[in-house]
């Protein structure tokens, strides 16, 4: 499997993992001595209070946008490779921006934790987990990577994936990732055209929009 390569001499630059542990293998020389080969094992904690879901979603009399809060998260790292990414959504922290009316406000953000969409109160967390990070050839930047992995909301998992954009800078890792869902993979059907055909102007589209912004 592919996975995710940063250096291992910028791991230890970042000097924020949470936990470490030596890994000793061994291997022969030419000579047929045993040499010691360290490997070193990072775990990293996401920083809900630094992470960021934006949303955006459409439909055919007007769109909203809000946010989505991290519940948590943690990164695994062995040597240069990222072994495993874990993370959990909040799914009653949704909130809309948008609307200035605090009853439209609190009538919009009641309806997405509805059964009609996220149904927070059965489901209160999503989750999602790496599967493959592998590098994509690009002139232009060497930092964008294709992530894949499985996505569960409400109980129910689909594999995704999205380009990527990974930064290492002032001892921090940076994900920032921008991509689309279709809401019906996860049984979300409220006034979608597939299951309503003659809906009219009251058509939700079945799309929406994500963006990422991670901090570890």
């Amino acid at each position: 499997m592919k996975v995710l390569h940063i250096t291992l001499l910028s791991i230890l630059a970042t000097g924020i993992f949470v936990s470490c542990q030596n890994k000793t293998n061994t291997v022969e020389n030419e000579a047929g001595e045993v040499a010691e080969a360290t490997v070193e094992s990072l775990n990293y904690s996401l920083d809900p209070e630094k992470s960021l879901i934006d949303w955006h979603g459409t439909k055919v009399t007007g769109e909203h946008n809000g946010t989505l809060q991290f519940a948590s998260g943690s990164i695994s790292v062995e040597g240069d490779e990222i072994t495993a990414a874990t993370f959990e959504f909040d799914m009653q922290s949704i909130v809309c921006l948008d609307l200035e009316d605090e009853e439209w406000n609190n009538k919009l953000v009641g309806h997405l934790k509805s059964p009609d969409f996220f149904s927070a109160d059965s489901f209160p967390t999503a989750k999602f987990e790496m599967v493959s990070a592998s590098l994509v050839e690009n002139e232009e930047t060497d930092n964008i990577y294709n992530i894949e992995g499985n996505l569960t909301i409400k109980g129910i998992t689909n594999k995704v994936s999205f380009p990527a954009n990974v930064v290492m800078s002032d001892g921090m890792m940076n994900v920032k990732a921008a991509f689309e869902l279709d809401r019906t993979l996860w049984n979300m059907t409220f006034n979608s055209i597939k299951f309503f055909p003659s809906i009219g102007d009251k058509m939700v589209h079945d799309n929406f929009d994500l963006k990422v912004d991670l901090l570890a």
